[in-house]
């Protein structure tokens, strides 16, 4: 997937995807001039969009959500037994069906 540096107005949700320098430019809405002082920034310094681009986070495919999940639900699970293992301990004479053993 094409990482794409932007550039906007630092209003809406876009700004909140935005980190001014790191992975795109903001200025403020209406602001002309920045606006285009930064359009004259990236076109004297092609290098800085391949530095803003470098800066972009991964984009969540299903298919690390999927694994994300799962490793959520794994620990759980794990957490489990372990609390099961120490209520056994601590209470012995109580009897917990469980498939952790």
């Amino acid at each position: 997937m094409a990482k794409t540096p932007v550039m906007a107005a630092a209003s809406g949700a876009l700004a909140t995807r935005i980190k001014h320098g790191v992975n795109g430019l903001l200025f403020n809405p209406g602001d002309l001039k920045t606006m285009t002082q930064h359009i004259r920034y990236v076109i004297d310094n092609p290098e800085a969009l391949e530095t803003l681009r470098g800066r972009i986070p991964e984009v969540m495919t299903i298919e690390r959500y999927y694994r994300d999940i799962e490793g959520i639900i794994r620990m759980k699970i794990v957490i489990d037994i372990e609390s099961l293992r120490h209520t056994r301990r601590d209470f012995p004479n109580i009897h917990i069906n469980s498939y952790a053993d």
